[in-house]
């Protein structure tokens, strides 16, 4: 998994290693990763100054109430912080799970020894280890070889199981959340949050 630290200091590296990579496509993941990125940042810096107003409401109203005097306007005023901050908790909880998808599929940066080409032949042969053998028959992939043994299982473990998105599937669900009696789960590629009760 990348750091998100690195990547903020070096995305035009990340962004050059995937074009030497040829992984064009990712390039749009990453400039995702880093608006995604920044948007965190933003809904953090959001809840400790919502967290902070509350606090400093809870001392406020405690104040007015042992001088009595009117309290009831700051009461209505803190009544509304729990939905704002409960909402940014939630919309904190997608970000994290899709930057951290976007770590968790993102290579890290090449080293600089690293040959550019497009196939195998412009890579730069350091040394052979061991001897060469032939096995006589041709080789096959393996996750062909388990298909034709009916030892693998690709369709139930496809993105929201090769249908279409239902209650019961799920693609990507990086993020999960529980207060005790309730999981949230962040079906990050669906761009969702499903709710289920713990019980």
């Amino acid at each position: 998994m990348l750091d998100i630290r690195e990547v903020r200091e070096n995305s035009v590296r990340f962004e050059a290693d995937l074009v030497k990579r040829r992984q064009i496509e990712k390039v749009e993941w990453l400039n995702d990763l880093v608006k995604k990125d920044k948007e965190c940042r933003n809904v953090i810096s959001e809840l400790e100054l919502l967290r902070g107003k509350r606090n400093e409401l809870t001392t406020v109203i405690e104040k007015l109430k042992a001088e009595k005097k009117p309290f009831q306007l700051k009461i209505e005023q803190a009544k509304k912080l729990p939905k704002e901050i409960k909402s940014l908790e939630a919309k904190l909880l997608v970000l994290k799970a899709k930057v951290d998808s976007y770590l968790l599929s993102l290579p890290n940066p090449l080293h600089e020894s690293v040959p550019v080409g497009v196939t195998d032949q412009d890579n730069k042969v350091v040394r052979f280890g061991g001897k060469q053998s032939n096995p006589g028959f041709p080789l096959v992939h393996h996750g062909e070889l388990a298909a034709k043994l009916g030892q693998a299982d690709f369709d139930s473990s496809g993105v929201n199981r090769n249908e279409e998105v239902d209650g019961n599937t799920l693609n990507q669900p990086y993020g999960v959340y529980t207060n005790g009696s309730i999981i949230w789960v962040a079906d990050t590629q669906n761009a969702r949050v499903l709710r289920f009760s713990a019980k």
